[in-house]
Parts: structure tokens; C-alpha cells; sequence
């Protein structure tokens, strides 16, 4: 996995020592953005100065230490969903996924989070799509892989399994 994809995408990581990756972008069924809707581009920033900069074809994210920029159809697959944007980003073997959803002025980010009663959200996600479960050499497991349906990825964002993250306020 690449470091900006960590970096970016951190609290998938920070939250929990196991993480949900995807073998395909999602949702499955969808087609693929080209472009981010005019209406999303523009500056972002959140109370701790995090910075978000969406264009048509790509998004720059700054903080005080780094500055990251990732372009549709090289490191991230952009798809709509109902009222989300669904951003796959590609690492080594997998994807990470994480809903936006754009209010008037506010851009929320959700992550498929199982950091609180691992077993038991494991279980619950298992009830609507396959899962995999991927050990590191120590035979720990490392990550939990899963391949939804459209409809099944559908279900796990209404079962709640994706939870707030980072929250941007849009600039002027």
C-alpha cells in the first residue's frame, strides 16, 4: 500500500488494528466517474486546518506535514451512489472504500469501521456478504476482505457499518 493512501485514509488504520478492504471498487454495479460533479469542486477545510482542494479530475489533501494529490483513474475510482461519492482508492492488492456525502456547505467522510466489537461486526457482515479473512506471516489477521454485491454493499451502509471520519467545511 502506498503512504498517501495510509496517510489520507488513516483513520480506516487508526481506529482499527484490522481493517475492511474491498477486491473491487464499489458499489460493484455502478459505472465509474470520470469527473467529480461541478457542484462538489472547490476548497474544503476542517477545524484543524486539514485542507481538501476537489478539481474536476483529481483531489489535493494538506495538512501541516504533507500534501497529497490523487487523480481519478490512477489512484482513485470514483462512483456514485444515491447520495454519495464512493472513493476507491487502490493499494497493492485491494481497495480501500469511503463514502462522501456533500451538504450545502459541509463534506462528510465515512469509513467502513469495526474498531469497536470486532467479532461481533465481522459476524453481522458476514449475515450480508462473504468474507475473507487475510493473516499476516505471524498468522494474525492482518485484514478482512470482501467482494459485495451492489445491492449487499448497499445493505452495509444502511446497517451503519460506515461511520463519520472527517468532516470539511466548503471556502468561498
Amino acid at each position: 500500500m502506498t503512504f498517501r493512501v495510509i496517510y489520507f485514509f488513516a483513520f480506516v488504520f487508526m481506529t482499527s488494528c484490522v481493517s475492511v478492504k474491498f477486491t473491487a471498487p464499489q458499489p460493484a454495479d455502478a459505472e465509474e466517474l470520470s469527473s467529480f460533479p461541478k457542484s462538489w469542486r472547490g476548497r474544503y477545510v476542517t477545524m484543524t486546518d486539514d485542507t481538501l482542494i476537489i478539481y474536476s479530475n483529481h483531489l489535493i489533501f494538506r495538512d501541516s506535514l504533507k500534501e497529497e494529490k490523487y487523480i481519478i483513474g490512477q489512484q482513485i475510482v470514483l462512483k456514485k451512489l444515491n447520495k454519495y461519492i464512493v472513493l476507491n482508492v487502490k493499494n497493492e492488492h485491494n481497495w480501500d472504500v469511503v463514502l462522501a456525502e456533500k451538504n450545502r456547505k459541509t463534506l462528510n467522510l465515512y469509513a467502513l469501521d469495526i474498531s469497536k466489537d470486532e467479532q461481533k461486526k465481522i459476524g453481522r457482515i458476514s449475515a450480508i456478504t462473504p468474507v475473507q479473512t487475510i493473516k499476516n506471516p505471524e498468522g494474525k489477521v492482518d485484514y478482512y476482505l470482501i467482494n459485495p454485491s451492489g445491492i449487499n454493499f448497499e445493505k452495509l451502509i444502511k446497517e451503519n457499518f460506515f461511520t463519520p471520519f472527517l468532516s470539511f467545511e466548503k471556502l468561498k
